[in-house]
């Protein structure tokens, strides 16, 4: 599998090629993974692990339904180092879940929509 920060035609593919569904969908994540985002940052600055690690994989679960499997990989990393205390090593991968959470939502806001809905067959 080619490492991107989503899969669009497999997604598409899921959805049986509902564009409109797709945009929804983004539209639900990007907002839900920013809210846990915050949330990891605040419970890793607390030594919360236990939110870390439930607010982490509900978020590689949440990714993984919209084929954001890079997203998908880093959270389940970090919810793997949440039962022990490696704050460093928490707080690189949670830079780097933000940075493809905002790299996600760039590629989100610069699909045109119209031209990839063009492109699916007619259902």
């Amino acid at each position: 599998m080619e490492d991107r920060i989503i899969d669009l035609e497999e997604a598409l593919g899921n959805l049986s090629g509902d564009v409109p569904l797709l945009q929804e969908i983004l539209d639900t994540f990007l907002g839900s993974a920013a809210g846990r985002v915050r949330k990891l940052e605040e419970s890793l600055a607390k030594d919360d692990l236990a939110t870390v690690r439930s607010q982490a994989l509900a978020l590689a679960e949440e990714a993984g339904n919209v084929c954001g499997h890079r997203i998908g990989r880093l959270a389940d990393e970090l919810a793997m180092l949440a039962p022990s205390p490696g704050q460093t090593d928490a707080d690189q991968l949670l830079d780097r879940i933000e940075r493809e959470v905002d790299r996600l939502a760039q590629m989100v806001a610069e699909i045109d929509w119209r031209q990839l809905r063009a492109r699916q067959p007619a259902r």
